[in-house]
């Protein structure tokens, strides 16, 4: 089990409950390029079906621009073009592309769900189907499983998990700081992640 990020909870839809057949007509799924979007009314009552139809992707909850592209609901700018976001209408979306690795080696891995770094990452209990991204570590300093990088709603957050020499980790304009062991840690775009034997981590804008 992985520890709780510290942050107010995520604010979850109903569980959903037997209803009866429509009388009036109601919202189709469409498509666009962020991802299958649901009206809420419909994707509350019917999120694992909604779920297994968009691919498996996870869901989570997003505030739309004209142009369709995905954003945290509270957002008032679209990430990706500047574009006033429609929060007054949530919609459950497949959750994108949050943010890119990069190795200093060159690497990279597109962070959508989770991704281990280590010198011979493997997956660990209550990861689901993760992404392994193996870096490179000359004097065997980095752990074979090092670091934990993964997505929480439209957070990113990295952990550290007990590896041997420990991970600094670098947020924009501030100065390094040594993670906690264990501790799940949000890290805004930009950070930098030293696992140390030269080998670093930058969480970067998604492709």
């Amino acid at each position: 089990q992985q520890p709780p990020v510290q942050r107010p909870p995520a604010q979850q839809p109903p569980q959903a409950r037997p209803q009866p057949a429509p009388t009036q007509p109601v919202d189709e799924d469409t498509d666009n390029d962020g991802g299958t979007v649901f009206s809420t009314s419909i994707a509350n009552s019917h999120k694992p079906n909604l779920a297994a139809r968009s691919g498996g992707a996870a869901l989570v909850l997003a505030g739309m621009c004209p142009q369709g592209h995905p954003n945290p609901p509270d957002q008032e700018a679209c990430r990706r073009c500047g574009a006033a976001v429609d929060r007054a209408n949530p919609k459950l979306v497949a959750r994108p592309v949050m943010a890119t690795l990069v190795t200093s080696g060159g690497a990279t891995a597109d962070l959508s769900d989770t991704v281990l770094i280590g010198r011979s990452p493997s997956p660990q209990q209550g990861d689901a189907n993760p992404m392994l991204l193996p870096v490179p570590s000359p004097n065997s300093d980095i752990s074979r499983t090092h670091v934990r990088v993964a997505v929480r709603e439209w957070d990113v957050v990295a952990t550290d998990l007990h590896s041997t020499n420990g991970t600094l980790v670098v947020r924009p304009g501030e100065a390094a700081e040594r993670m906690t062991p264990g501790a799940p840690l949000v890290v805004p775009l930009g950070t930098v992640l030293d696992l140390g034997d030269g080998a670093t981590i930058t969480i970067g804008e998604p492709a």
